[in-house]
């Protein structure tokens, strides 16, 4: 059990660590500047719905097969370590390709970056549950929801710098060197978190499995939704949320592609996202420590679905920015339930478990539905706006699945 000081040292660490990857991450954005910079590249809603599913996809599905491996290691840290590593070294070589690549063609460019891309999410997804495995382990329970929030502060500072630093690279810089600027600088704020990645303690040894076969651990994952029926409760409805975002991944798009806007105003959407990720965020965590986490979960599902009703029946300048500032409220209560809610089920051996199932069979569809909309986008089966109108259906099913079929539990 960790001493008062070491956990308070480790919420300063995990909240300057999440926080600067946060805001590295902001350079990134898969609904925003990646958008802009591959619409730049190659024009077709089929690869803008690629660019979430690659990141989703890669952060989720791996997790259920490594989590066998991670169980292993009694020190989380050590298994985690590699492979948030090996994040930043993908960020680093896709940042390079875009000024060795391009002389040989945008396709390619955008191939090799989508690649890396693709890389950083997958290794980071492999060591996700046992990430979160490790958050419940080095912080209290209680503060759980509040580190969150407080990352989210830190990410958001550099979220309100960042954009006038960005808009600065996109006005004064030409294309792609701009881009490039903006990615290396991702880079940079995302290698010195992981300094502080590895200041963090982790005093408790976790409980070390039998190498038993792979076939053992997955009857395991079956045992937990066979017997835990809430936990299955909370995968429906976190699985019809996770289909309501086909909408918001194209808000970026529609605007550029409809009305008209240029880079500049995509910076002024990712300040409006990250302004109310961060303000707003800070008040998401302390009600999800006050009243329970599932409230947060609840809120977001209903904004999300006030966000896409806005878009759907007044899709104007005015609306979109409203629409951004919204999103990022949506944003901060689903990485809430991921990185939060999802702890409070099972227990210390089987905890991990939790996670590798929800990434997998939820969360992965956060990717999945924006690269099928584009699917759907880019054969004219569905046009914009019944792509959103079916995201709004589904986020107000999931809200009608948080408020009356998933019930809060603690398990310390």
């Amino acid at each position: 059990m960790q001493d008062k000081k070491t956990a308070r040292a480790n919420i300063l660490y995990h909240t300057i660590d999440n926080g600067l990857y946060t805001a590295g991450m902001v350079c990134f954005n898969q609904v925003t500047i990646m958008v802009a910079f591959v619409k730049r590249l190659y024009d077709s809603p089929l690869i803008i719905g690629l660019i979430p599913a690659l990141l989703l996809v890669g952060f989720n599905f791996p997790g259920l097969i490594t989590t066998h491996l991670a169980q292993r290691y009694k020190i989380r840290k050590r298994f985690v370590s590699i492979f948030t590593f090996l994040q930043r070294v993908f960020l680093f070589f896709m940042a390079l390709s875009v000024f060795l690549f391009l002389p040989l063609g945008s396709i390619f460019t955008m191939v090799f970056v989508l690649i890396f891309y693709f890389g950083f999410a997958f290794s980071g997804g492999i060591s996700a549950p046992a990430w979160l495995d490790f958050n419940a382990k080095t912080i209290p329970i209680k503060y759980r929801a509040r580190t969150q929030s407080y990352r989210m502060v830190i990410a958001g500072i550099g979220g309100i710098f960042l954009p006038i630093l960005i808009h600065y690279f996109l006005t004064a810089f030409e294309f792609p060197f701009n881009y490039q600027l903006c990615f290396f600088t991702g880079f940079a704020l995302t290698a010195v978190s992981y300094i502080f990645f590895m200041l963090i303690k982790e005093t408790d040894d976790s409980p070390v499995l039998p190498d038993k076969p792979f076939k053992d651990y997955l009857i395991s994952l079956w045992k937990i939704i066979q017997n835990d029926k809430n936990f299955v409760r909370y995968l429906i409805a976190q699985a019809c949320l996770s289909v309501s975002e086909c909408g918001p991944a194209f808000f970026t798009y529609y605007a550029i592609k409809y009305l008209n806007i240029g880079d500049e105003t995509v910076v002024i959407y990712m300040f409006l996202l990250n302004i109310s990720m961060v303000f707003l965020g800070l008040l998401l965590g302390h009600i999800g420590d006050k009243f329970g986490n599932l409230r947060v979960i609840q809120i977001g599902a209903f904004v999300s679905f006030i966000v896409l009703f806005l878009v759907i029946f007044w899709p104007t300048h005015i609306i979109f920015y409203i629409a951004f500032f919204l999103t990022g409220i949506s944003i901060s209560a689903k990485r809430n339930s991921f990185l939060v809610f999802i702890l409070e089920f099972g227990n210390n051996e089987n905890r991990i478990r939790y996670s590798a199932l929800t990434a997998t069979l939820t969360t992965s569809l956060f990717g999945i539905m924006p690269f099928i909309g584009g699917i759907l986008l880019s054969n004219g089966i569905i046009d914009f706006r019944g792509l959103f109108a079916i995201a709004a259906v589904f986020s107000i099913i999931a809200l009608i699945l948080f408020l009356f079929t998933v019930k809060i539990h603690r398990y310390s």
